[in-house]
Order: C-alpha cells, then sequence, then structure tokens
C-alpha cells in the first residue's frame, strides 16, 4: 500500500510540474534584457553555424566560426549524435564573463569579456567557450530523441527543453561539458585543482553528504555546486564503464523523458548502479586518491589570524595589512553578503562596507578599491566595470569612473594611482594607470599581440608592475618598468594555472597548483628560480606582503571556508621548485584517450577560412517561431505559436481557443516589442467565447462575441548602485472591450458589455543584496501606485486607485527579518471586480471589494531549522521556517465600515521535488485568528498562495 502511495504522490507532483512550465512559456513578457540600439550586427554564415556578432567584433566571429567548425565532429563524438545547425550570439557590450546555451529561441550566447579569476584556466576565453558550450549544443542535440522528440512536434522548442530538463539531471549537462572541456585542452576546469578542492576537503575532513544534497545543495552546510559534482560523476562513469556510457544512457532515458527519474533508473539499468549508487563509488575512489595525494607531505605551520567563530562556511579572501597593522579582507559565505572587515591585531572583527561581488580586492594605506559591476540602467545586456575607491578613516565610498571597462584594480603604494586592467568592445586589452582621486587615465601601456592582462600589482618602491598574461599558449608572468614601459617575462607562457602575483623584494609572490594542491610559490626575478613558499593541505590563495613584520598574509582553505593566516618570509626556508613531488590526481586522463588524445585547441590546427559575411537586421529577423503548443483540456482545445528573436527586442504569441461542444473559437494574438526605450505590449483577442451558466435553475451553455485589445507601453530604469538593487518601472496602459450576444450572462456582467479603459502604475523596489540564507532583504522597500480608470458604454465611469509600501527590517538575530506593510485602495463601485484589487487583505479573511479600504500588516520571519531531508527521490526538504503576522484592515462601503484583524502564524517548508534542482518551492500551512468574530481559519500556502 505505502508503494502505491508514494508512486501516486510522484505522479501527481509530475504534472504538477508539467503544467507550472506552460503557463510560464505562454504569457512571459520581454524584460529589460537588450543591447542599446545603434549597433551594426554582421552574421557569418559558416557550414553549420551562424555567428551573430557586432561589426567591430567580425574578425573574431570569423574566428569563432572556424574554430566551432573545426571542433563540431569531436564535441559529438562521444555522445554519437550529428548536430543540427546552431546560432551563436557575440555580445560585447557587457562587462560580465560567462556563455550559455538555451532553447526558446535556440542559440547560444557568449559574452566577450574574460574573467580576471582563476576559474577559466589558462585557455584563451573563446576557446574554451567553443568546447564548453559547444558540448551543450550537442547535449540538446542528443537529448532530442525518443519521447522529447515527441514533445518537440507537439510542443516545438517548449516541449523539447521541458522534457530535456525534466529527465536530465543538471549536474549532466554541466558536469559532462567540464569534462569535455578538459579532455579537448590542456586546461579546463578538471585539471585545476582549486575545482575540486571544497569537495576534496570534505571528503578528507570526513564530511561525506547523501547524493540528494551533494546535488541539490543545502542551507545547512555548504557542498560545491553541480559543475563541480557532475564532472566527478561523469568522469567517474566513464572511468568505470567506458566512452559510451553516457550515450547509452541517454539513449534510454529520452525513451521516458516524461518520468522524472528515467536518467537514474537507465544508469541502473545499464551499469547496476543508479544515480545514488554511482555517487558512491565515485566518492569511494576519490576518497582513495585523494588521500595517497597527500601522503607523506609536511603541512606549512601557520598562525590563524580571525578569531570570529565560524557556525557555517566562510570566506575570507583577499587579505592585506592595513597602515595601523590591522588587516583588511572580504568576507563573504553562506551566511553573509560581500562585506569588506579588518580584523585588529588582537583578532576582534568590525564590518567596514558591503559590496558588490568582486574578483579582487586592493588594500594600501587607509585607501581600499575594487571593481564594480553597474548594469546600463535601460539596456541590461550592457554593463560597466568601474572602479569604487572606500577610505577607511572617513568611511567615505565613491566611483571614480564611469560607464568603464576596468577590471581587478591594484593601488600604488602612496595611494595616489591605480593600476586596472581595460578591456574594450572590440576585445582590445591593456594595462592603464588611473589618478586615484578622479579616475583620470594617465597612462595606457601598449599591447600589440592584444594579450589577456590580469590582477597586476604594483612593486614596493611604485615603479614596475607585475602580471600575467595570456592568450593561446597559457599564462606568463610579466613585469613592466612603468618609466620607460619595457616588458619581461618572469615566467614564459605555460599551462601552469598562475595567478595574483605580489612583490616581495627580488622575489615574486604568486599562487599555483604546481604540485597539484594550491600553494603560494616564489620566482627570483633576476635568476629565475622558483620556490614552493607554503603547503597546505587543502590550498593556499591571495599572498599579501606584510612589510613592518616580514610576514606573508594570506587565505587558507579549511572545512569551514578560507581563513587569514600569516607565517615568516624566510626565503633559506623556501623549497626550491625541482624537489617538490607533482601530485596532480589526474582524474580526467582516461577521458583525453577516449577523445582525441591531445589538445586540440592548437591555433595552428585550427583552419583561418573567410565565411560569407552580410548584415543581420534585428527588425527583418523579428520572426522567430519556436515553439507551439496544442493543449486539449475539456471542454476547450488551446494552440497557438510562440516567436522570440536572437536579440530578444520582439516577442510574438499567437492563440486559438476551440470550444469541444460548442465547436465554436477565438483567437488572440499578443507582440512585446523592447527595442525602444520604452517596452510596447499589445494584445488583441477576438471570436466567439462560450461558458456554462446556471438559468432558471438549470445549467445552460451561453454563446457570445467578444473582441479585446489593449496596449501598454512601460520604462523600467535600473538604478542599482553596488549592494544597493534598485528597479524603478513606470508604465500605461489603454484597452477597450466589447461582448455582444450574450444572453446569459449574469447580471453584473452587463456592466461591461462594452468598456473604455486606462491604466497606470509606477513600481519602485530598493533593496539591500542578502545572503545566501537570508529570508528577505536586510534594508529595503517595496512600493508600487497604480490608477485605474473605466468608461462603460460612455456613461458610467469605474475607478480603481491603489498604493502600497512594504518595508524590510532586520530581526532580533540573524537571517531574522520584520517586515511591514501598509496599502490603501480606492474603488468607486465596491460591488464588481473588473479591476481586480491590487493589495494584500487581511489574512484569513474572504476578500471583498469596498470603495475604501486600508490594510496594515507586520510580519516577522525566521528559519527554524535545515533538515537537509531525503524523501527518496520524492522531495528533498532544505529548510524549515517560519512567519509570525499581524493584519488589520478596514473597508468602507455605503457610509459604513468594517473591521477586520488578524494574528497567526505560517509553517513553510522549502523543498526541492522529484531531484528538480531548478524548482525549489516554499509550502506549508497557515493557521489565522480572526480577533473581530473570534473565529479561525486554516489554510494550505504554496509559494506564498493560499487554498
Amino acid at each position: 500500500m505505502r508503494s502505491i502511495i508514494i508512486q501516486a504522490i510522484k505522479h501527481f507532483l509530475f504534472l504538477l510540474v508539467i503544467f507550472a512550465f506552460m503557463p510560464t512559456a505562454l504569457n512571459a513578457q520581454l524584460t529589460p534584457n537588450q543591447n542599446p540600439p545603434g549597433i551594426k550586427w554582421k552574421k557569418i554564415r559558416a557550414e553549420h553555424f551562424d555567428v551573430i556578432v557586432p561589426e567591430e567584433l567580425t574578425e573574431e566571429g570569423q574566428r569563432v566560426a572556424n574554430t566551432m567548425e573545426y571542433l563540431r565532429d569531436p564535441l559529438q563524438k562521444s555522445l554519437d549524435v550529428r548536430m543540427r545547425r546552431w546560432q551563436v550570439l557575440l555580445s560585447n557590450r557587457g562587462a560580465v564573463s560567462n556563455g550559455y546555451v538555451s532553447l526558446l529561441p535556440r542559440r547560444s550566447e557568449w559574452f566577450a569579456t574574460p574573467p580576471q579569476s582563476d576559474f577559466s584556466g589558462t585557455a584563451e576565453w573563446y576557446h574554451l567557450l567553443a568546447v564548453h558550450e559547444g558540448r551543450h549544443m550537442a547535449q540538446f542535440d542528443k537529448l532530442n530523441q525518443g519521447f522529447t522528440r515527441f514533445a518537440g512536434i507537439f510542443f516545438g522548442e517548449l516541449g523539447q527543453g521541458a522534457f530535456s530538463f525534466l529527465s536530465t539531471p543538471l549536474w549532466f549537462m554541466e558536469g559532462d561539458a567540464v569534462a569535455i572541456e578538459t579532455a579537448l585542452s590542456n586546461s579546463g576546469r578538471g585539471r585545476i585543482s582549486q575545482f575540486d578542492m571544497g569537495m576534496r576537503t570534505l571528503q578528507l575532513s570526513g564530511q561525506q553528504y547523501s547524493y540528494y544534497k551533494a546535488y541539490l545543495g543545502s542551507y545547512k552546510d555548504y557542498y560545491p555546486n553541480f559543475y563541480h559534482l557532475g564532472y566527478h560523476l561523469v568522469t567517474h562513469g566513464r572511468r568505470q564503464y567506458g566512452v559510451n556510457l553516457w550515450d547509452e544512457v541517454i539513449n534510454r532515458s529520452t525513451r521516458y523523458s516524461y518520468w522524472p527519474f528515467t536518467f537514474s533508473r537507465s544508469m541502473k539499468k545499464i551499469t547496476g548502479r543508479n544515480a545514488k549508487g554511482i555517487y558512491k563509488d565515485t566518492m569511494t575512489e576519490l576518497d582513495s586518491l585523494w588521500r595517497r595525494q597527500t601522503e607523506g607531505l609536511e603541512f606549512t605551520m601557520v598562525k590563524k589570524l580571525n578569531n570570529r567563530k565560524k557556525r557555517v562556511w566562510t570566506n575570507y579572501k583577499f587579505p592585506q595589512t592595513i597602515f595601523d597593522g590591522s588587516i583588511v579582507a572580504l568576507l563573504t559565505g553562506m551566511a553573509d553578503p560581500y562585506t569588506l572587515v579588518q580584523i585588529d591585531p588582537d583578532g576582534s572583527e568590525k564590518r567596514l562596507i558591503q559590496i558588490s561581488p568582486t574578483d579582487r580586492v586592493s588594500v594600501n594605506g587607509s585607501k581600499i578599491c575594487w571593481a564594480v559591476n553597474n548594469t546600463d540602467s535601460r539596456w541590461w545586456a550592457q554593463s560597466f566595470s568601474d572602479v569604487a575607491v572606500y577610505d577607511i578613516k572617513t568611511k567615505n565610498k565613491r566611483e571614480i569612473t564611469t560607464e568603464g571597462k576596468y577590471f581587478s584594480p591594484a593601488l600604488s603604494p602612496d595611494g595616489r594611482q591605480i593600476a586596472a586592467v581595460k578591456f574594450t568592445p572590440e576585445r582590445k586589452c591593456s594595462l592603464v594607470i588611473l589618478d586615484s582621486e578622479n579616475g583620470e587615465e594617465l597612462t595606457q601601456f601598449p599591447n600589440p599581440d592584444n594579450f589577456f592582462i590580469k590582477t597586476p600589482s604594483w612593486s614596493e618602491d611604485g615603479i614596475h608592475l607585475i602580471f600575467i598574461r595570456q592568450k593561446y599558449h597559457g599564462k606568463a608572468l610579466t613585469i613592466l618598468d612603468i618609466e620607460n614601459g619595457e616588458q619581461k617575462d618572469i615566467l614564459p607562457e605555460g599551462e601552469d594555472n598562475i595567478g595574483c602575483p605580489v612583490f616581495y623584494g627580488d622575489y615574486i609572490l604568486y599562487g599555483s597548483s604546481y604540485s597539484g594542491i594550491d600553494n603560494i610559490y616564489a620566482v627570483h626575478t633576476t635568476t629565475g628560480a622558483r620556490f614552493q613558499v607554503t603547503s597546505r593541505k587543502f590550498g593556499a590563495f591571495y599572498p599579501a606582503v606584510s612589510q613592518k613584520n616580514n610576514e606573508l598574509v594570506f587565505s587558507d582553505y579549511q572545512l569551514m571556508g578560507m581563513d587569514i593566516v600569516n607565517i615568516p618570509l624566510e626565503p633559506e626556508a623556501w623549497k626550491p621548485l625541482e624537489t617538490i613531488q607533482q601530485r596532480q590526481v589526474q582524474y580526467y586522463k582516461p577521458l583525453v584517450s577516449q577523445e582525441q588524445g591531445k589538445d586540440i585547441l592548437d591555433t595552428d590546427l585550427i583552419p583561418n577560412k573567410q565565411f560569407p559575411v552580410t548584415d543581420y537586421s534585428p527588425l527583418k529577423n523579428s520572426l522567430n517561431v519556436h515553439s507551439w503548443y496544442l493543449l486539449p483540456l475539456p471542454p476547450n482545445v488551446y494552440y497557438g505559436f510562440i516567436s522570440n528573436n536572437l536579440l530578444n527586442t520582439m516577442e510574438m504569441t499567437t492563440g486559438v481557443t476551440h470550444h469541444l461542444g460548442e465547436n465554436v473559437r477565438s483567437y488572440s494574438l499578443g507582440a512585446s516589442y523592447a527595442g525602444f526605450r520604452p517596452i510596447i505590449d499589445t494584445k488583441l483577442s477576438f471570436g466567439k467565447r462560450a461558458a456554462l451558466y446556471e438559468y432558471e435553475g438549470a445549467d445552460t451553455m451561453d454563446v457570445w462575441d467578444q473582441f479585446d485589445i489593449s496596449s501598454t507601453v512601460r520604462l523600467p530604469i535600473n538604478s542599482s548602485d553596488g549592494p544597493n538593487l534598485s528597479l524603478f518601472e513606470i508604465g500605461a496602459t489603454i484597452g477597450y472591450s466589447n461582448v455582444t450576444n450574450h444572453e446569459f450572462m449574469r447580471w453584473d456582467e452587463r456592466l461591461y458589455e462594452e468598456m473604455m479603459y486606462i491604466s497606470s502604475f509606477i513600481n519602485h523596489f530598493s533593496h539591500r543584496q542578502k545572503s545566501y540564507r537570508d529570508l528577505q532583504p536586510i534594508h529595503g522597500y517595496d512600493s508600487q501606485l497604480s490608477f485605474s480608470l473605466g468608461n462603460i458604454k460612455k456613461r458610467d465611469k469605474l475607478l480603481r486607485i491603489s498604493k502600497y509600501y512594504r518595508f524590510y527590517f532586520p530581526g532580533l538575530l540573524k537571517h531574522h527579518g520584520i517586515s511591514g506593510t501598509i496599502a490603501i485602495e480606492i474603488h468607486s463601485d465596491s460591488n464588481f471586480g473588473f479591476f481586480q484589487s491590487q493589495i494584500s487583505f487581511p489574512r484569513g479573511y474572504k476578500q471583498t471589494y469596498y470603495e475604501l479600504f486600508k490594510y496594515a500588516s507586520v510580519d516577522y520571519c525566521l528559519p527554524l531549522a535545515y533538515p537537509d531531508l531525503a524523501l527518496g527521490s520524492l522531495l528533498f526538504i532544505k529548510r524549515l521556517r517560519a512567519n509570525l503576522f499581524y493584519d488589520y484592515g478596514v473597508g468602507w462601503r455605503d457610509d459604513q465600515n468594517c473591521f477586520y484583524r488578524s494574528i497567526g502564524i505560517e509553517l513553510n517548508m522549502d523543498f526541492i521535488p522529484l531531484s528538480l534542482y531548478y524548482l525549489e518551492i516554499g509550502a506549508g500551512i497557515r493557521y489565522s485568528y480572526r480577533i473581530e468574530d473570534r473565529d479561525y481559519r486554516i489554510e494550505f500556502i504554496l509559494a506564498d498562495i493560499a487554498f
């Protein structure tokens, strides 16, 4: 009996998930995520790929097209698939490093700016994206078979994408892509020891979590994401069962892709081990390899400087000593947003300022600088990287550049200048020096070969800069003489994933994974002799020199995150590099021989053809039908089409509703255009409709004609500043509705037979970025003002005015939150709800319309527990939380008022159903005690909606 109940619940949740996908896609409106107008787009037509590029990146587009054509066969080989044509969009207006492949519509978008962090390894940025995103393209084409192909026939890319993600875990999608980027190149994240550091530390510290916790995440304990987990699971599978394993698993799982557990069951069918079993086998194998890696190693003794007790995974990054001997670092973790902190010599810690996520912090004297990512106010695909400076003494923070593309800024010893990496939309990279007061560009050093430059740092005397340069042949360590511009390589280009270099006398200290574990190394600037400075068990990062005490300060990774530690700087104690044993696990090695047997991303091997180039007009390419739907939901059948263009400036939908019993149809058309500064949404529907009415005690079917048209103009304005997220949106709608031949309509519906209406709104929210664990913003507010006016048959008028504010404050303890709401709404006629209410009604009561209604509430939310409880593959419960509330409302109608007061509690759990990583849901129960009538109400709540 128990198994039957479980199966029934699984089927119910499965149907719930499927129908959750559909309305989201069909009712979508365009977001402001567009490039600014005025870009001249070009289309490069290769044999199997279309590359869409801004005109200034045409040459880069040719290189990408050649690279993708060259890689096509290797990318599809181990999945045994023939890739269809793909469109690749090269964007160059953003300052974010990323790339993705998606459906709706089918495309891959690559962002031009490489990362300053070490996660990309030693590969050239577009080469890394070519193998990683190219493998995703092959995956989507491979998944388009079996039932998924059947869904694609009936729903287009909407069906293909929905059932691909329903049936295939994200750990496979990303893990397989990481495995291929590693196998086809001399780089790739599978070769980077920092990539497995989180899992390795947990395993060697005796913390092995369940498969569900490792994959689906936790609010209690840190586990690296599905990229890390997936790479190791995919690689173990191929090591143990051969190159064809995942090809065979997909061949079988796609036959039953309507069933969310099909991937794990296909693994079981082919290998005898399901996903949980493969995870257990993988961790057993890795445990042995990782323990062997550290056997016999002598570890450097360190002094820990941060004394605050860690209750959860927390990192102290980029520690640097300042004028008074204290240390400044960037604090971040599961319980803390990005915050600059100061740690005094006695270990006491104080917070300086919360900042937005950044890849580097530089400190000198009393100044701190970092790069801030700023999104354009309207064109969200355009972003900038500006330099922020904070003065510890005055507590003043300012951005000294505006709409710049400056990365990894570093303060000079006297604090008057800042060295930074400049990266233009033309993908031209240079090292520049800025005035730290006004951001003026003082010097730009030539970079004729256009190497990508990373993490510059000043010498103690301020006349040299050390930086990493990178292109097609790995990373080099280079010194620049500021006075004459001469450059000298201290370390030649190579595959050592070096990072964060700093000066120390005649040495350069830098991070490296030479031994197989990230540690701090040194190279003599004259002799080139290299040494290992630290030997830590899990990883050492971000070296900084304390000149006063002749100490090395760095971040040391441990089970609970990165600590700040120091050691004396004693060059005589350093170990020469030639005495250091390389202990890379090389877990990926069998994959190399299974694929091409070598690094194939050699520029000498990639062809250099010139493919045809034509103008690409976003307007002429506005129509791009990618999905359609046919939904028989008796007594109606719904069908239609969805179109989105490549540049996300135009969305169009068409729909038909066919009533089976009366054989009548209605039609709808919708369009959203975001190529102008305001976004324009238009909807049109017309035709015959049918509904069942009770007439003279009997159910009677009525058929009528209805025509509706509306147009909305809205202007979103992003005014975010660092960690303060802010969005302002203003909009207006004008519409017309006409109903005729409606014989049996309810008496109240007759009011709206013919109606003109206008609506307008102003929305604004301002939130401080929260930590991963926080239930709500720490500080902030939401506000909305809306106005609607309707004219019925040129005779009667309907009016609705709504206004509400919601405020957020911190609670008594960490992750607790207080929120308060005040709202008011006016209706010209309280009996009817053509204009639906825009404000909340006191909980525990049934909503009623009033001519005037005022509402206020106070909520206190808090986490209760983080159970990380898996009910098989059915549910994974991540968090239990509570919300205490008090609601007050008063409504006026016909010169009489009615009061509503309630107090109660909501008990919720945040869970993931069916192991669908991307579908975390909150659900629970609400108890409301109605003070006015001394009664109560218990409701089920799902995603804050009561039933």
